[in-house]
C-alpha cells in the first residue's frame, strides 16, 4: 500500500511540476512566438496585435490576442495588454490620439489604453 501511496505522490509532484513548467513556456512563447495579427503606427508608436499561443489546450478556452504598444522600430519598450476580440483583428480600426490609443471593433466593442502607460521614461 505504501509502494502505491509513493508513487501516487511522485505522478502527482511530477504532473503539478509540468504544468508550472507547461505555464511559464507558455509565457516565454507567447512573448517570443506570437504570430503577428494586425499592425498599426503612428509617427512614433506602434499597436502589434500578436496571437497567444498556449500549450495547454484545455486551459485556453478563447482566443486571446496579446496587444502590444510600443515605440515606432523598438519593440522592447512599451505596454502589453490581454484581450479577446469579438470580431476578427483585421477589422480593428485603430484611432491614436494625444490621450492615448483607442481599438475599435465593428461589434462597438472598444479598448483605450492611456497614453502614459505606454510613453514616458520608465
Amino acid at each position: 500500500m505504501k509502494t502505491l501511496q509513493v508513487r501516487v505522490l511522485r505522478f502527482t509532484l511530477v504532473g503539478a511540476a509540468w504544468l508550472c513548467f507547461g505555464f511559464a513556456l507558455n509565457l516565454v512563447w507567447t512573448c517570443a512566438r506570437g504570430k503577428v495579427s494586425f499592425e498599426s503606427c503612428d509617427s512614433a508608436y506602434c499597436v502589434t496585435v500578436r496571437e497567444r499561443r498556449c500549450l495547454l489546450a484545455s486551459f485556453c478556452a478563447n482566443e486571446a490576442h496579446d496587444v502590444w504598444i510600443t515605440r515606432r522600430g523598438n519593440p522592447d519598450y512599451g505596454y502589453v495588454v490581454t484581450h479577446s476580440f469579438v470580431d476578427d483583428v483585421r477589422t480593428v480600426r485603430v484611432e491614436w490620439q494625444a490621450a492615448g490609443v483607442t481599438l475599435l471593433e465593428p461589434s462597438g466593442q472598444t479598448t483605450f489604453v492611456p497614453s502614459k502607460l505606454y510613453t514616458g521614461g520608465r
